[in-house]
């Protein structure tokens, strides 16, 4: 009966608040394969969450969230895609779309090695940035040198995290 509610309850609010595919950015585009099951939630964007979407399962359940996340760098804004699983409600994917930070340090930061250290993390929990070595699993190692660009990703994770469960909590 609950699963029932829900799935009710979700019809609701993407009826109310979402709208189709016509309003789907071009790096959102260019990231998913078909728009067929991608539906805008204009409701949960916000200064920094710019963009919010569900992409769809067949039977109209979220797979995941895909946020396109703004976050003030060391030089600048910082766009981030960011993919949310929804049943599991863990990070999938972290990827910078744009930066302006410097090459030789900030740069480091979009390289896969640092952003593989955001995969699978919970998105119910905040992530915390540290400088050595993580001992909980919500740390992240900083980049050496770019502590600045580095908080700055782990910002705008945590944007779309709360907005992720916001979401969740008003199913």
């Amino acid at each position: 009966m609950r699963k029932i509610v829900s799935l009710l309850v979700l019809s609701i609010l993407l009826l109310a608040g979402c709208s189709r595919t016509a309003e789907v950015s071009a790096p959102v585009k260019d990231y998913v394969s078909s728009t067929e099951g991608l539906k805008r939630v204009k409701k949960l964007e916000n200064d920094s969450v710019r963009e919010v979407y569900l992409v769809q399962e067949a039977q109209d359940l979220p797979a995941s969230m895909l946020l396109i996340v703004e976050t003030e760098g060391y030089n600048g804004l910082i766009t981030l895609l960011v993919l949310i699983d929804y049943e599991h409600e863990s990070l999938t994917e972290v990827s910078i779309l744009e930066h302006n930070e410097t090459d030789n340090y900030g740069a480091y930061a979009a390289e896969d090695w640092f952003l593989a250290r955001f995969q699978a993390k919970d998105a119910n929990t905040d992530l915390r940035l540290v400088k050595i070595i993580a001992q909980q699993p919500e740390e992240i190692v900083a980049v050496t040198g770019a502590t600045v660009t580095s908080q700055a990703i782990v910002d705008g994770v945590n944007a779309a995290f709360k907005v992720f469960r916001d979401f969740k909590e008003g199913q």
